[in-house]
């Protein structure tokens, strides 16, 4: 890897460019904390009473939502201590909703000197603190482990992975279990240090009146409170694009359920999704049906449209774990993930996968990376995907609309 190489990766804070950091210069530095650790163990601090844990999570509001019975084991084992949460400042918006912390320390990744910046103060902040327990709660970051190790707690629990330095890290490493979902692996890492629950549920989040106001203007401004109204979400975030249903699907699955009178259709998505967005509206039949509402809502009205629309259509992504928070209907799409691990569950929700011989293929081993055999498998030749038809999906859609 060439200067220049180096340089770019430096400026664009991008999820690529953050793998190849953490890849190369985070198992140097695991490498050679592990070396420490052997040499610092007889000089470890005795075990007292937990009054502090810390808790890592960086990626992923749908997995931040889905650790909550995790976090109910930890308070309910260990009420009188403090627990902080270490995340990116995107997911600041569901941490503070959920209440899951007592405090919250956030890393923006604007740039990577904002990122170094807000890195150093973290680090800084931990003089502060007494951890007893640190939890990863990452499958495979390099920096997470670090940050876990910095954190000085006593005992260090995160997921354990062959031939991989990091590990070494651990206290107290754990098994990651394929076939469990991902509700009760992040339970397990709570195990390890004497917590559990049998309470699996998701939380009720509070919708605030202005929330709901904002709903019902929009609905009244657009004239569709009496039509079907379907949310769509055809964005999958930046950590694997291959879980996109095919953008053509997506096109000829609304075209046909556009044929039927009073249905209007709403998209959601993040302000970077909006140029993907524009160009499957683009490219439908009947524009005058559709509210483009990318990059537009909160959280908490986002919640409030799954509370009063009739049918969310989506790609496997975060916003269908928010849905579950309420009664909408849903349908998805699964294929380099399995819906055994990250599936929502209860009667409301059809998950399409077709169970290829490859499939799934995101996995801690290859950093979430869609892989067929060694090779990436790139947006397009996502096969799992493309099988599955969109007659198969407009007929189920049908059927939940009541056409």
């Amino acid at each position: 890897m060439d200067f220049v190489n180096i340089c770019a990766i430096i400026k664009d804070m991008n999820i690529e460019n953050m793998r190849i950091i953490d890849n190369y210069v985070g198992s140097i530095i695991c490498f050679f904390l592990s070396g420490i650790d052997r040499m610092t163990r007889g000089f470890k601090r005795k075990q007292g009473p937990v009054r502090e844990i810390l808790v890592m999570k960086y990626f992923g509001i749908g997995s931040i939502l889905l650790s909550t019975p995790m976090f109910r084991a930890l308070r309910q084992k260990y009420p009188k201590a403090k627990i902080t949460l270490i995340t990116f400042y995107s997911n600041n918006e569901i941490c503070e909703r959920l209440e899951l912390a007592d405090e919250y320390l956030f890393l923006r990744r604007d740039s990577f000197r904002v990122f170094a910046r807000d890195l150093m103060k973290l680090l800084f902040e931990f003089r502060k603190h007494k951890f007893s327990i640190a939890i990863d709660m990452e499958f495979f970051s390099k920096f997470s482990t670090i940050i876990t190790y910095l954190s000085f707690a006593r005992r260090r629990v995160g997921f354990y992975l062959r031939n991989e330095p990091r590990t070494l890290l651990y206290t107290n490493p754990i098994s990651f279990n394929y076939y469990k979902h991902v509700t009760e692996v992040f339970l397990a890492l709570a195990r390890e240090v004497g917590a559990d629950t049998k309470d699996m549920s998701l939380p009720k989040m509070n919708i605030y009146n202005v929330e709901r106001d904002f709903v019902g203007q929009l609905f009244c401004d657009h004239k569709i409170e009496k039509k079907k109204k379907v949310i769509i979400n055809v964005n999958v975030g930046e950590m694997c694009i291959e879980r996109r249903w095919p953008k053509e699907n997506f096109i000829n699955l609304l075209n046909l359920l556009s044929k039927y009178p009073d249905i209007s259709f709403l998209f959601i998505g993040g302000r970077d999704d909006y140029n993907y967005v524009r160009t499957i509206i683009a490219s439908l039949s009947k524009k005058d049906i559709i509210i483009n509402l990318t990059g537009e809502t909160s959280l908490g009205q986002l919640l409030a449209l799954f509370e009063n629309c009739d049918l969310f259509i989506t790609s496997d992504s975060g916003p269908l774990h928010l849905a579950e928070l309420s009664d909408i209907k849903t349908i998805s799409f699964f294929g380099p993930e399995t819906p055994i691990l990250y599936g929502p569950k209860g009667d409301n929700h059809t998950m399409f996968y077709k169970n290829l011989y490859c499939s799934p293929c995101l996995n801690a081993c290859n950093v979430k990376k869609a892989m067929c055999g060694n090779k990436r498998c790139f947006e397009g030749n996502n096969k799992c995907l493309h099988q599955i038809s969109v007659k198969e999906v407009f007929d189920k859609a049908k059927e939940l609309l009541g056409f």
